[in-house]
C-alpha cells in the first residue's frame, strides 16, 4: 500500500508539474479551499493522441489515466465536456467511427456532465440516439428538447464537491442552428431566467457549458445570466483558451481536439462566495500513462478502421 501511494504520488506530481502549460507549480495534495473542475470540449473524434512529431499530445487513455490517478489519490473534483464530439468536417465512414469510439471512451471516464454541440445534433434524430447511447448518461441541455424517448435530457445538475454545491447548466446557441436542426425544440437563451435564478440561490458555484458561435456570444450569455460564475465554451476549437470576463462571469474555451485538459480552480471568501477562479491548460502527455479500459476502445477503433480500409466498400 505504501509503495502504491508513493507510485501514485510520483505519477501525479509528474503529470501536474510537466503537463501544465502555464508552468504553475502543483502538488499531490489537493488544496482544501479550492473546488476544481477539469474540462474538455471540441474533442472532435480525437480518441487517440495527435501523433505530432515535436510533441505528441492528446488521447483518451492518457486523460483517463490522469483523472484516475487523482481519484485514487483522494482528489475530489468534477469532470465535464462542453460538446463537439463529432469531427467538424464532411463525414465519411472513418469519421463516424471516430465519433462512435470517442463517445464510448468518454462513457468510461466517469464524466459528471456532458453537453452536445450543434454539429453533434446536425445528423438527425437516429444518429443522436446512437451518440447519446454510446455516451451512456443523461445529456445536459437547458434550452432545448429532443423528440425522442431514447435520449434522456436534464436541464440542470447539482454536485457536492468539498463541502460546496456546484450547479451545472448547458446552453446551445440558437443562431448556430440550420435546417438540419429542425427536429430540435430550441428556446431563446433568456427563457430560462426563472430556472437560472432559482438554481443560483441553491448553489455556491454556477457553471454553464455553452456551444456558441463565437466569444461575443459567450459575453452575451453572461450578460443575460450574470449569476453564472464560469462559462466553458465550445465551437470548432475556435474559442480563446485564455480567461476573459464579463462582469463577474469568467469565460474560457475548451477546444484543442483533446490535446489539452482544462482545469478551473475556484476559491472562496470568508462568506462562502466565489472570490476568484484560476484557469490552467494541461498538456495531455504520454507520461500520464494509460488505462486498459480505454485501450480496449482504442483497439476496437483501430480494428474497425483496418476492416473498413480492407473491405471492398471502404473509403
Amino acid at each position: 500500500m505504501i509503495l502504491r501511494r508513493l507510485l501514485l504520488a510520483a505519477l501525479v506530481t509528474s503529470a501536474l508539474a510537466f503537463g501544465n502549460v502555464s508552468s504553475v507549480n502543483a502538488q499531490l495534495e489537493q488544496p482544501d479551499d479550492l473546488v476544481t473542475i477539469f474540462y474538455t470540449g471540441d474533442v472532435q473524434g480525437a480518441i487517440a493522441s495527435c501523433g505530432c512529431p515535436k510533441l505528441d499530445l492528446g488521447g483518451m487513455t492518457r486523460r483517463a489515466a490522469f483523472l484516475d490517478t487523482l481519484r485514487v489519490s483522494g482528489w475530489d473534483f468534477l469532470t465535464v465536456d462542453a460538446g463537439g464530439i463529432v469531427p467538424f468536417a464532411p463525414m465519411d465512414a472513418r469519421k463516424w467511427l471516430k465519433a462512435e469510439h470517442l463517445a464510448k471512451a468518454m462513457a468510461r471516464v466517469d464524466l459528471d456532465a456532458v453537453a452536445l454541440g450543434y454539429w453533434d445534433l446536425a445528423h438527425g434524430q437516429e444518429y443522436a440516439e446512437k451518440l447519446t447511447g454510446w455516451l451512456d448518461q443523461p445529456i445536459l441541455a437547458t434550452n432545448y428538447t429532443l423528440p425522442s424517448d431514447k435520449i434522456q435530457l436534464e436541464k440542470t445538475r447539482q454536485f457536492e464537491v468539498k463541502g460546496k454545491t456546484v450547479g451545472m447548466v448547458a446552453f446551445l446557441d440558437p443562431i448556430l442552428l440550420t435546417e438540419e436542426h429542425e427536429w430540435i425544440g430550441i428556446e431563446p437563451w433568456n427563457k430560462q431566467e426563472d430556472l437560472i435564478k432559482a438554481l443560483s440561490e441553491e448553489v455556491d458555484v454556477l457553471v454553464a457549458l455553452a456551444n456558441v458561435a463565437d466569444s461575443s456570444r459567450m459575453v452575451h450569455l453572461a450578460e443575460i445570466y450574470p449569476e453564472l460564475d464560469l462559462i466553458i465554451g465550445s465551437h470548432r476549437g475556435d474559442l480563446p483558451s485564455n480567461v476573459f470576463t464579463a462582469g463577474n462571469t469568467r469565460m474560457v474555451g475548451g477546444g484543442h481536439e483533446g490535446k489539452y485538459l482544462g482545469r478551473a480552480d475556484f476559491s472562496f471568501d470568508e462568506e462562502g462566495a466565489v472570490a476568484d477562479m484560476r484557469n490552467r491548460y494541461l498538456e495531455v502527455l504520454k507520461r500520464w500513462g494509460r488505462r486498459p479500459w480505454i485501450d480496449e476502445v482504442v483497439t476496437d477503433f483501430n480494428r474497425s478502421v483496418r476492416d473498413l480500409l480492407t473491405s471492398p466498400e471502404g473509403d
